[in-house]
């Protein structure tokens, strides 16, 4: 019998997470909806169940989870944690540790913040519980913008997708070149 052993990929990043448990703008109980430009990321339940709102080159959809469900999404996939029992935990795995941090999670903020650099920076500081939870909500708004032009059509959703993919490009095209070096560099 012959067996493969499979390995994480180098610089693996691995989170507990409990989702927020407080209602947003549109009404649901969850996370912030983000993207992440060059990192693969995977959400295992750990307990409780949610789901997953995601939206990317297909349109809208929404994933269910249970205790025990893995699901994998690629760099460029928005998506949003949904928690309507309050009790979603999940264990987060994500390629390219560090990158998160330095800049690869784009939120989904209305244009007004992707195109400000001081107002993208302002309503990404989080200091307080408070601030998160506004950070989340102007999120929220964008991301029902982008559901709401892929209800009215998939060309207008489209559109309005590669505008989003526009905006984050250029909000963070002075980051690629230390990320490369880093993707490269390894852990």
């Amino acid at each position: 019998m012959s067996s493969t052993v499979l390995r994480m990929p180098g610089s693996s990043l691995m989170s507990r997470l409990k989702v927020y448990d407080t209602r947003t703008v549109d009404g649901q109980i969850g996370g912030t909806p983000h993207m992440h430009l060059v990192c693969t990321e995977m959400y295992f339940v750990l307990g409780g169940r949610g789901a997953v709102e995601i939206i990317d080159k297909d349109g809208f959809s929404c994933v269910p989870l249970e205790p025990n469900d893995a699901l994998l999404f690629s760099a460029g996939t928005i998506h949003r944690l949904i928690n309507p029992y309050g009790e979603l935990e999940i264990l987060v795995m994500m390629q390219n540790s560090g990158l998160p941090e330095r800049g690869d999670n784009v939120v989904t903020f209305p244009e007004a913040y992707l195109t400000n650099d001081e107002a993208y920076a302002e309503a990404m500081r989080v200091t307080t519980l408070e601030e998160a939870y506004q950070r989340r909500d102007r999120g929220v708004e964008g991301f029902m913008q982008l559901k709401a032009a892929f209800e009215k059509s998939p060309e207008a959703g489209q559109a309005a997708l590669d505008q989003f993919y526009a905006f984050a490009e250029a909000r963070t095209a002075v980051r690629r070149p230390e990320w490369q070096r880093l993707i490269e560099q390894g852990a």
